[in-house]
């Protein structure tokens, strides 16, 4: 689990856009579970099965040379074998189809519950009910065929085990007939055997001889009779922990498919270059680019621009235009498929990728908080993840949080909730502007930073925002800004706007110059 957990949180963004989240926290749960019960005792008793059959094998065809009765018993072993086989095969087969319906069903459960405001206030319950149950119907198919299959299979196992006794119980009546007729006996053929078994001894003739090297005859095929016996009692037996085993191998060879899998982009990496200065410079040359889950759709056609270090750069456009996937390239989420993305004039593909993003300071459109306390949350925008109590009030005032945090009864160690679920959205927004101000970023992203803001706090942290970046010139170390907005009255004082439409630049200006080209800007501002 600790090794699945650590390969799932290195993954590359593009690997989580194919698996999603609830899949993988399911996959967590059931595989290693599975995995859990396939081990330990499990094989044990497979390895206690297995060599209780093979010695009992070796010892009824050793014993007193009667190898040709253990021949004779194992003559339905081919009907075992096949039994087993198809038991085995199914098992594998279905429990591949089951996790991958218990994976779906996951996801959906995971994405009701982490929702579930949303899903109460469209009355959506029954809905997501409906899907849960459509998403387990393969694995209810697929359960009822492993059980159908099982019980077929078993059926044949004990059918061969009854044959085995039945072709053994008549060649050994041959044997015994044969060698009572050698001795003398009264009774003779079939019937001799039986009544010898069953029979008064007192009231017949001695009907057991002495056989090669003064062994008994009948002890011999007995004890033969009774290792082959003990040899198919191992065998059944062997099939529950290796039923078990087999489900475990499944899920070990899906959890290890992650847990060896090396991401494009890993982030848990040392490799790459770490320069000690960085300029928040910005270059996006002739990039073309998909989103792996949607590996024929281009959002990026041939996209150029350029952003200068301590620059406030807007980008603007119609939704779905590219605007986000430039902040994700920036990022380095993911790679394009052709063109280059650098950085302070490195290839973003050369720097190592927590360097990277160390450097960056990120505040989007839906902030997500966790679970603890604020001074917690601000914190973890630190790079090390450790800041003095002063310097995360610091951060908080600058984005205006201070106010309304330091009005809680616990102040800073106020818990927020799971998901910021104890405070506001605009609330939220704050405490995210403030954990990408105490990063002090070389590259500030802010997508729709201020869409959850009223005005007046809006103002005040646009304030702050441009106070950071003076801040950062008077020192040489100046941040770059770049903005997406929808509410194009919050960037016109940018000192660049850029419009982007169907993956491509368009047009790029101030504000003024925007509007005089009666453009796509213009129109948008209109």
């Amino acid at each position: 689990r600790e090794k699945y957990r650590a390969a799932a949180l290195r993954q590359d963004i593009g690997w989580f856009d194919i698996n999603r989240g609830g899949g993988v926290l399911a996959k967590m749960a059931e595989d290693t579970s599975a995995i859990q019960r396939g081990t330990g005792i499990q094989i044990g008793l497979f390895l206690m099965n297995a060599v209780s059959t093979v010695g009992a094998l070796i010892l009824a065809f050793a014993w007193a040379g009667y190898w040709n009765v253990a021949l004779i018993c194992l003559s339905v072993v081919p009907l075992l074998v096949a039994s087993s086989a198809i038991m085995l095969a199914t098992n594998e087969r279905m429990s591949k189809l089951e996790g991958k319906a218990f994976s779906s069903a996951g996801a959906l459960s995971s994405e009701a519950i982490t929702s579930i405001r949303t899903v109460q206030a469209i009355n959506a319950q029954d809905d997501f009910l409906h899907r849960f149950r459509e998403a387990l119907v393969p694995a209810e198919r697929a359960s009822l065929l492993k059980v159908v299959a099982n019980g077929c299979s078993i059926g044949g196992i004990n059918a061969s085990f009854m044959m085995m006794y039945l072709v053994a119980g008549l060649y050994i009546a041959f044997l015994v007939s044969s060698r009572y007729d050698e001795t003398g006996c009264n009774l003779d053929g079939f019937e001799s055997f039986v009544v010898a078994l069953g029979g008064n001894y007192t009231d017949y003739p001695p009907c057991v001889s002495t056989g090669r090297d003064g062994d008994t005859f009948v002890g011999d095929i007995l004890a033969t009779l009774f290792n082959i016996a003990f040899a198919g009692m191992g065998l059944g037996q062997i099939g529950e922990p290796m039923q078990k085993v087999v489900g475990a191998r499944t899920a070990v060879y899906k959890i290890l498919e992650v847990i060896s899998r090396i991401p494009p982009i890993d982030s848990s990496s040392d490799d790459g270059l770490k320069p000690e200065a960085i300029e928040g410079s910005v270059e996006i040359s002739n990039v073309e680019f998909a989103y792996p889950s949607r590996p024929d759709s281009l959002v990026a056609r041939g996209l150029s621009l350029s952003i200068q270090p301590g620059q406030t750069v807007a980008l603007v456009g119609p939704s779905g235009s590219g605007k986000s996937t430039v902040m994700a390239l920036v990022q380095r989420y993911y790679d394009p498929l052709s063109g280059t993305v650098t950085i302070g004039g490195h290839d973003v593909k050369n720097l190592n990728v927590k360097f990277l993003r160390s450097k960056i300071g990120l505040v989007g459109q839906e902030p997500v908080l966790f679970a603890g306390s604020f001074l917690e949350n601000i914190m973890y925008g630190s790079p090390s993840h450790q800041a003095t109590e002063e310097e995360v009030i610091a951060a908080a005032k600058l984005a205006n949080a201070h106010g309304f945090i330091s009005k809680l009864e616990h102040g800073y160690h106020t818990d927020v909730g799971a998901g910021g679920s104890k405070i506001s959205g605009g609330q939220k927004q704050r405490v995210a502007i403030a954990r990408a101000i105490i990063r002090k970023p070389k590259i500030l992203l802010l997508d729709e930073a201020t869409s959850a803001l009223d005005n007046e706090s809006e103002r005040v942290v646009q304030a702050a925002l441009t106070e950071l970046t003076d801040r950062q010139k008077s020192s040489n170390s100046s941040t770059t800004t770049i903005v997406i907005a929808h509410r194009l009255s919050t960037i016109v004082n940018s000192d660049r706007i850029l419009v982007i439409k169907d993956g491509g630049l368009c047009e790029s200006g101030t504000h003024k110059e925007l509007l005089a080209q009666k453009g796509l800007y213009n129109l948008l501002w209109k």
